[in-house]
């Protein structure tokens, strides 16, 4: 269709992409359009403002093209990205085009749909000539994560291929070999590198306290992962239910990151092997409930996806009080560690 722009001056391309509401005769009212010519986003149109097109004009392909980073979330795992996340990535770009500049933005195109491209990677680049050298001033993926303003995504490429199974062109000849299989579940021979949730400095951190050793080391928990754990929880769940392997002793040594029944018995959680001295029990740390527990070495599981380990880092958050030590002998008081379980209790 064409709908006019600056108050009747211009006109513009557009495609529907939504009937947002109707009349009493069920005809469309109120459409929401997506310019094919000019950026922006999707925008409510009153279908008094639509004309249409011309045959001839619809022949020209649209001059912007939809596109979107892969493998990440907002950090609350919500479908929509908030105001803030927006206007962070949106000031962004918009330092980076100021001025005289031989900047550009390159990605490469790992599902296409019409006129809709997923990219991996999407960044921002530059050529030096004087040193013959391509830098990257942004990485989009790289940035949502680092900010803590997303978590990783790492099963998002095998989804979207699953649901495109059979559209001819959708998956580009050089994605092909890297689509998803199904394979059944086996063990992995070497596990990602853990990352660690931290406090961010300077910054208010909402937290639960999830733990404490004594007054001056205790464990906290950023309550914005929760409901991200919450749902690992739940994948681990699942792999253990379709698995009978269990590890033996002489599999197990310290450090080795594993899965172990939960404290309830409900589920199971991350764990890492903190001493397995023991014939029959290895000592564990729950990495995202600071807790430490005997577990019996064939009610340990193995880990069968990386994504365990790299979709979400360690939770447990060790902490300690400063500027306090004990009133005598270095040692904490009874009603100290009291004082401490009441002040747990009224949060």
């Amino acid at each position: 269709v064409a709908v006019e722009r600056d108050g009747g001056s211009a006109m513009v391309r557009a495609r529907v992409v939504e009937i947002v509401s109707t009349d009493d005769s069920a005809a469309p009212s109120l459409v929401r359009l997506r310019l094919c010519d000019a950026a922006g986003k999707p925008s409510v149109y009153p279908v008094s403002k639509l004309y249409a097109l011309p045959q001839d004009l619809k022949l020209y392909s649209d001059q912007v093209l939809l596109a979107f980073t892969t493998r990440v979330l907002p950090m609350d795992e919500d479908i929509q990205w908030n105001g803030e996340i927006v206007s962070y990535m949106e000031s962004m770009i918009e330092n980076l085009m100021r001025g005289e500049h031989d900047k550009y933005f390159v990605g490469k195109i790992v599902l296409s749909l019409n006129n809709i491209y997923l990219l991996d990677p999407f960044q921002c680049s530059e050529y030096l000539p004087s040193a013959k050298v391509e830098i990257s001033h942004l990485r989009m993926r790289h940035s949502l994560l680092s900010t803590q303003r997303a978590v990783a995504h790492a099963a998002h490429l095998d989804l979207l291929y699953a649901q495109c199974a059979g559209v001819d062109g959708a998956v580009p000849e050089y994605m092909r070999d890297v689509a998803p299989q199904n394979v059944p579940l086996s063990p992995l021979v070497e596990l990602p590198s853990p990352k660690y949730a931290h406090l961010v400095q300077d910054e208010i951190n909402r937290c639960t306290l999830i733990g404490i050793v004594d007054p001056s080391l205790f464990f906290l928990r950023l309550t914005a992962f929760e409901p991200m754990l919450t749902k690992l929880n739940k994948e681990i769940l699942s792999d253990v239910n379709r698995t009978s392997t269990r590890y033996c002793r002489d599999e197990c040594s310290p450090g080795l990151l594993c899965l172990a029944p939960s404290d309830d018995k409900s589920g199971y959680n991350r764990v890492q092997i903190t001493n397995s001295d023991d014939p029959n029990v290895a000592m564990v740390l729950f990495v995202d409930y600071s807790d430490k527990q005997d577990i019996p070495y064939d009610q340990l599981v193995p880990i069968y996806r990386p994504q365990l380990i790299s979709n979400l880092p360690f939770q447990a958050i060790e902490c300690c009080l400063a500027g306090v030590e004990p009133l005598d002998n270095n040692q904490w008081t009874e009603e100290a560690y009291d004082f401490l379980d009441d002040f747990n209790l009224l949060f």
